[in-house]
C-alpha cells in the first residue's frame, strides 16, 4: 500500500475540513520521504510527519505572529519614546533593567537571528517531545479529528485560558515559595525586576518544561482539545503575555476594565519588582484575592494617579 493512503489511514487524507485539507498535502509528502528513506512503518511515518509539521506551525503562530509584532512595537517605543501617548504609560518610567540584561537585548537576535533557535533548537527541546507526548497520551492528531465549530472553538479557547491561568497560579506560587524550585526554575526569569518586552521570552529550560507540561498540557487534556483550539489558546496566551511583560499600562485594553477580576499590566509588573510579595496569577485575580497573595499589590496600586508616570514609586 502506498504511504500516501496507508500512513494516514487513521486520519483524513483528503480532508473533511479546510484544516485537514490545508495540512494533508505537506503531511503526506513528509511521510512519503520518511517512509522511502528509513523504511519506517506507516504509523511511524505519520507520527514523524505530524511532529515535523507541528514544529513548523507552532513557532510560526506563537513566536512569529504572537511575539514578534509586540517585540518590534514596544522595543521601538522604549528606544524612541514615541508615540508619546503610549510611552507616558510606562509603569516604571525612570528605571531600566540591569546593565547585564540590557547588553543581552538584541532586536536582531530576538527575530532574524533566532530563527535557528525557534525552528530547530526549541523544536528538539520542547515542541517535538511535547507533541509526541500528547500524541501518545491522548491521541493528539494534527489531522483527522473532528474540527470544532467557531462557537466551540471560542468557548474552549476561553475556558482553556482560564484553566491555564489556574494551573499557572499554583505552579507559579510553588516556584516562589519552594527555595529549590525558585533557585533552579524561576529565579532566572526574575533577573528582570524592571519589565520590558524582552522579559516575555527570558526563561530557562526547566521553567519551559514545567510550563509546557503543568500549565499548557492540562487544559488540552481536560477539554480534549483539537490542535486548532490548542494552537489558538497558546497563541492568545502569548499575545496577552506580551502586553503583561512589556512594562506599559494600557487602560483601553478590555482586560483592564475589571481589575478585581482580571489582573492588569501593573499586577505582573509589581510581581517582577517585588517577587516576594505574591501576585502569582497572570490573567485572573480572584485566586490571588482568595489566598491573600495580592495584598502587597493592592497597597501599592492605591498610590497610583491617572498615569504610571505620576504614581509614587
Amino acid at each position: 500500500m502506498n504511504v500516501s493512503t496507508e500512513a494516514f489511514a487513521l486520519g483524513s487524507v483528503a480532508g473533511n475540513s479546510k484544516w485537514d485539507a490545508f495540512f494533508s498535502p505537506p503531511l503526506v509528502l513528509i511521510a512519503d520521504v520518511v517512509r522511502e528513506n528509513t523504511g519506517s512503518s506507516a504509523e511511524t511515518a505519520q507520527l514523524i510527519a505530524e511532529t515535523v509539521m507541528w514544529c513548523i506551525v507552532f513557532p510560526v503562530f506563537t513566536v512569529i505572529l504572537a511575539y514578534w509584532p509586540g517585540l518590534l512595537f514596544f522595543d521601538y517605543v522604549d528606544k524612541t519614546h514615541k508615540p508619546e501617548f503610549i510611552y507616558k504609560r510606562k509603569i516604571q518610567p525612570n528605571k531600566l533593567a540591569s546593565a547585564k540584561l540590557l547588553s543581552q537585548q538584541s532586536l536582531y537576535g530576538e527575530t532574524i537571528g533566532s530563527l535557528y533557535s525557534i525552528f530547530v533548537v526549541s523544536s528538539l527541546k520542547y515542541n517535538a517531545p511535547f507533541f509526541v507526548f500528547m500524541r501518545w497520551t491522548f491521541g493528539f492528531q494534527l489531522i483527522g479529528g473532528e474540527v470544532p465549530t467557531m462557537l466551540e472553538l471560542a468557548k474552549n479557547v476561553v475556558l482553556g485560558l482560564l484553566l491555564l491561568d489556574v494551573f499557572y497560579f499554583f505552579n507559579h506560587w510553588a516556584w516562589h515559595t519552594n527555595p529549590t524550585l525558585y533557585k533552579y526554575v524561576h529565579k532566572f526569569h526574575h533577573e528582570y525586576m524592571v519589565s520590558n518586552i524582552y522579559t516575555h521570552n527570558y526563561f530557562n529550560a526547566p521553567e519551559s518544561y514545567l510550563t509546557f507540561f503543568f500549565c499548557y498540557f492540562p487544559p488540552a487534556i481536560l477539554l480534549n482539545m483539537h490542535p486548532m483550539t490548542y494552537l489558538l489558546m497558546i497563541t492568545t496566551f502569548q499575545l496577552v503575555d506580551n502586553f503583561w511583560h512589556a512594562g506599559y499600562y494600557l487602560p483601553w485594553l478590555p482586560m483592564n476594565w475589571f481589575p478585581s477580576i482580571w489582573s492588569d499590566q501593573t499586577f505582573h509588573d509589581y510581581h517582577h519588582r517585588r517577587p516576594d510579595q505574591g501576585a502569582y496569577g497572570l490573567f485572573i485575580r480572584p485566586l490571588d484575592t482568595l489566598f491573600g497573595t495580592d495584598r502587597g499589590y493592592a497597597k501599592w496600586r492605591a498610590t497610583w494617579s491617572k498615569y504610571p508616570g505620576e504614581h509614587a514609586s
